[in-house]
Parts: C-alpha cells; sequence; structure tokens
C-alpha cells in the first residue's frame, strides 16, 4: 500500500520516514511519468554583470518564469496535530519556522541561442585542433594531447571527436566564458576534459539536438596535489552554470562527474552523469531548475561541501526530472535541501546511507520525491513537507 502525504498528514508521515518505522507508510501511485522539459528562451546576454555571492544574484531573470521562491500563507503548526510527534534527528517543523531561499539568474544564465557571427569555432580531432573566429585561442599537442587554451571572455562553438584531448579557461578573473557544445565527444583520459583555471563565471551551453560527451578513462593525475584537483570531468574554480536545450553525457572511471570549488547550477537541458566518484558537487550551493539529470554514482550523487557559513552549502531544486541511482547518499547538503518542484526518484544502496540528508533543514513543497534507502531522509534542524508527495519504498 502507498498513501499520499500533505499539509498535516504530511508531517506525521515525515516523522515516520525520518524513524524509518515504515510499516504503516505506504502510498498510491503517481501516473505521472511523463519527463518534463523546460527550453530556455532566447535573450540577451549582458556581459558587464558584476558578480555578487551568498543567495542572491544582481540581475533578475527577464522572464517570467525566472524562478524566484517566495514564502507562502502561514499553515497549522504540525506540533498542533497530536498525530506528530518529533524525532531526534528529524524534528517536525511549520513553514512559519523557514526562510525560503530566494534564487534569482541573471540573463546568460537563461541564454540558450546566439548570434552566430560573434562567435569561435573549435573543432577537435585526434591530429589537430582547428580554430576560427576573432577570439585567440592556444592550441597545443603535447604527447599526444590536443589541448586549447581560451584567455578571453566570449563565446566558443564547440564540436569534433578527440580520444585524448582538453579544454583549458584562464581567462580575467572579472570576465566571463561560454563553452557551446555542438556535438562533441571529448576524452581527457586523466584529467578534467573541461577544467577552468580562472574566469568570473564558466558557461556551458549544449545546441538543441546535438548529443555531447565528456570522458574521463583512467585515474587522475592531480595539478594540485594538495587540494587534489583537478578531481571531475567539468572541474571549475568559480561559478558554473549549465544550460541548453541539448544532451550532456558525462563519464568518469574514478573521477567526479562535475565539481565547482565555487557553486553549480545546472538551468535546462538533459544531463546524464556515470561517475566513479561524486556525480555533482558545488562547495557553496547547487540550484537545479528544469534540467532532467540522471545519475549513477559510486560516491554521493549531489553535494555541497562548505561547512563554515550561515546561509550557503544549500541545495535547491525548483524542477524538472532527477533520477538517482547511487552506492552512497542521494541528496547531501551541509546547509538546507530546498525542493519546491519536480519529480524525484532516489535509490541510494549505501550502508546506512540516506536518500535526502541535511545538517540543516529539508523542506519539500509541490514536489513529488520517491525514496529507496536505508535512511531516507534525514534533516538535523527539521523536516516541512508542504503539497508534496513522498513516496518510501524502503528496503
Amino acid at each position: 500500500m502507498r498513501k499520499n502525504i500533505s499539509n498535516s498528514m504530511a508531517r506525521a508521515a515525515a516523522v515516520i520516514i525520518s524513524l524509518s518505522l515504515l510499516t504503516a507508510c505506504s502510498s498510491k501511485e503517481s501516473s505521472n511519468n511523463n519527463t518534463t522539459t523546460s527550453p530556455t528562451a532566447a535573450v540577451t546576454e549582458t556581459e558587464n554583470g558584476q558578480k555578487t555571492t551568498g543567495t542572491e544574484e544582481a540581475t533578475p531573470a527577464p522572464t517570467s518564469d525566472a524562478g524566484t521562491v517566495t514564502s507562502e500563507p502561514e499553515v497549522t503548526t504540525p506540533a498542533e496535530d497530536p498525530a506528530v510527534t518529533d524525532s531526534p534527528e528529524s524534528p517536525i517543523l511549520s513553514k512559519s519556522d523557514y526562510t525560503m531561499i530566494n534564487v534569482e539568474y541573471k540573463t546568460k544564465d537563461l541564454e540558450s541561442t546566439f548570434d552566430m557571427s560573434d562567435i569561435t569555432k573549435i573543432f577537435f580531432s585526434d591530429d589537430n585542433v582547428t580554430v576560427s573566429g576573432k577570439k585567440e585561442v592556444r592550441v597545443t599537442d603535447i604527447e599526444g594531447r590536443q589541448t586549447v587554451t581560451i584567455t578571453q571572455k566570449g563565446k566558443y562553438l564547440i564540436s569534433g571527436t578527440c580520444s585524448n584531448g582538453q579544454i583549458i579557461v584562464n581567462a580575467d578573473k572579472d570576465k566571463d566564458v561560454r563553452l557551446i557544445l555542438n556535438g562533441l565527444d571529448l576524452t581527457c583520459p586523466d584529467s578534467a576534459a573541461i577544467y577552468e583555471r580562472q574566469c568570473d563565471k564558466l558557461l556551458v551551453t549544449t545546441v538543441g539536438g546535438t548529443e555531447n560527451t565528456l570522458r574521463g578513462t583512467k585515474d587522475f593525475v592531480y595539478e594540485d596535489v594538495e587540494k587534489k584537483n583537478p578531481d571531475a570531468c567539468i572541474f571549475a574554480k568559480d561559478d558554473l552554470v549549465i544550460n541548453g536545450n541539448g544532451i550532456l553525457n558525462i563519464k568518469t572511471e574514478s573521477a567526479e562527474g562535475i565539481h565547482s570549488t565555487d557553486s553549480v547550477k545546472l538551468i535546462s537541458g538533459t544531463i546524464n552523469i556515470d561517475s566513479g566518484d561524486r556525480a555533482i558537487r558545488g562547495k557553496e550551493f547547487v540550484i537545479i531548475k528544469a534540467a532532467d539529470i540522471n545519475i549513477n554514482s559510486a560516491a554521493d550523487a549531489i553535494r555541497t561541501t562548505i561547512d563554515d557559513e550561515d546561509v550557503l552549502g544549500y541545495i535547491v531544486i525548483q524542477g524538472g526530472n532527477i533520477k538517482i541511482e547511487t552506492e552512497s547518499e542521494g541528496i547531501q547538503a551541509t546547509g538546507n535541501v530546498q525542493i519546491t518542484g519536480g519529480n524525484i526518484d532516489i535509490n541510494a544502496d549505501g550502508k546506512k546511507a540516506n536518500a535526502i540528508k541535511s545538517d540543516k533543514i529539508v523542506y519539500i513543497e509541490n514536489a513529488t520525491v520517491i525514496v529507496n534507502s536505508e535512511k531516507d531522509i534525514k534533516a538535523v534542524s527539521g523536516l516541512i513537507i508542504d503539497e508534496g508527495t513522498v513516496k518510501v519504498r524502503g528496503k
């Protein structure tokens, strides 16, 4: 048997989830198995927007669905319901106890179509790399590795197939660089296929109708041994945004899939990650707007790591379809986990693994969340489920 969890009953069932007393927790099948994609509208890029940090960015998106999350009216405090009891690990809270994380997007975060006259084209092959356009691009061939180094802001259309190649971004720290993947199949066996050393923001866009694949086939050789990086197929030292209407496949033998030592935003498109370590890691935060994400990972599927800030370390999911198969934790945050839309299916096989874990608060609203793990959902500071559906399959 399965039962939908909603309003005050949601909180009662949430406690059951956190305590893993699953004998009375079952739910009615959801019939909505359709995949929803959210193509991003073409907009004009603002090149000189200043970088901001924390929970907000300076320029809101010029579309009505930019994804700003606002507080809802207060609902009945779950403690007033005699059926609700608190778990030491996941005390039950009401919406009035929670401050919503407000997410805004810059114009360039949502942009996915461009004026081709102002784009530098890069074509990879096993033998060489050809470049055409206004921007200077440094190309090197060292022991058979075709390496492209981008040092100027701008947009770069990248395609071709290469079994030993790498893209390095090393631009001014206040400039943005956009890599537009247009049918790229790039393998960098022992390092990041895309390695951003410096810029203000790295944007990776997939062209609609194309399939793009990045691979790491061996153990990585760290450039910075002390910090063990780069350690992911896409590795960024600054803000990372991935969007578009195409497909991005990321495959690693022993490394992470996506890692930013700053922040990660996954806006749109289809992202498939098969990783021998963590799948997606952002230090300060991870935001998923409307992307369709499929993960198969040997370690945590989606993770934040900052542990010395009161307001960062959060994971926000606003929509999309997310399917996770992991040998460890599913979604794990040092800050809040805030889910306000989308369809999420997590199978976490790790011993004593949580499907969702927050060192602070887990907030679920207007989303369908299916979890299958030994520990299910753990929220150290509190758990809130409102107008959402949570289904526990249990082991």
